[in-house]
């Protein structure tokens, strides 16, 4: 047998451009989705923006300029997603990647659950994964570069209060990610996912307020929770063939509070 060929040193710098691809972006309309939006036209990419808010989803096209067009739809529904896989296949023929940011926890106690609570974070978060894999991966089989590129959370690796519906709908987003990886390696698909821990949006502007800022800011290693750029990079990275050889992972951007010792009260430093 002979040796791989290690010597050719490639260009490492068109990795990240996107010339000539085509995304779906969903949930483009505000936040990490139009920070992606962005991220993925400034490489070169042609993006669908897709939204259920027509006038957010317009002014986040009208910022791209010609790289990007609006689709307007309910992404939960079945029939809206058909609908939207063939806008796209009447559009651009092939689809290089999708990136879907949709998803909005609604806190509540496990006490006081209701089951349209509970099947209402299961659809927005977990049952429209399903719906855009399976339209979708007829116009990404055999496309160079394809990838699926998934919003998770921190939530669905770790326990959280009043969270557990968002949380569970998380965690089986990050096992159906896995599994698609594998269905879908021999036709060189990838699939992976960004758990982001905190982002400073306004929904979350208005939880925490400037004090819960600060207190999260101070329990982040590197110093601040993240802006939805953040997320956005982490998402290009993915998007893009500089991870031409990563799926079935979920990347934690969340500063490093995952890497902490769980228990900030003992003193590990032996006197």
């Amino acid at each position: 047998m002979n040796a791989p060929d290690t010597t050719g040193v490639p260009d490492y710098a068109s990795l990240l451009r996107l010339d000539g691809t085509r995304y779906l972006v969903l949930g483009a309309g505000q936040g990490i989705g139009r920070q992606s939006a962005h991220a993925l036209a400034a490489n070169g990419a042609q993006v669908i923006c897709v939204d259920l808010d027509q006038a957010r989803v317009e002014a986040v096209v009208a910022e791209l300029g010609p790289a990007a067009t609006a689709w307007t739809g309910d992404i939960t529904q079945a029939a809206a997603v058909k609908r939207l896989v063939e806008h796209t296949s009447e559009r651009f023929g092939t689809l290089t990647g999708v990136v879907d940011i949709v998803g909005m926890a609604v806190p509540r106690d496990i006490a006081q659950m209701t089951e349209e609570i509970w099947d209402q974070q299961f659809d927005i978060s977990l049952r429209h994964v399903m719906l855009i894999m399976r339209e979708a991966l007829p116009l990404m089989a055999g496309v160079s570069g394809a990838s699926f590129t998934f919003v998770s959370s921190v939530s669905a690796l770790y326990g959280s209060a009043h969270n557990s519906a968002y949380g569970a709908a998380k965690a089986a987003l990050v096992s159906l990610v896995r599994s698609a990886a594998v269905e879908f390696g021999p036709l060189q698909v990838r699939v992976n996912a960004v758990s982001p821990g905190i982002i400073w949006t306004p929904r979350f502007a208005e939880i925490l307020g400037d004090e819960g800022r600060r207190a999260n800011d101070e329990n982040t290693p590197l110093g601040h929770i993240a802006q939805p750029s953040e997320i956005a990079s982490a998402i290009l990275f993915l998007a893009s063939r500089m991870s031409g050889h990563i799926t079935g992972q979920v990347v934690v951007v969340d500063g490093g509070v995952n890497a902490k010792f769980p228990y900030p009260a003992v003193n590990m430093v032996r006197k």
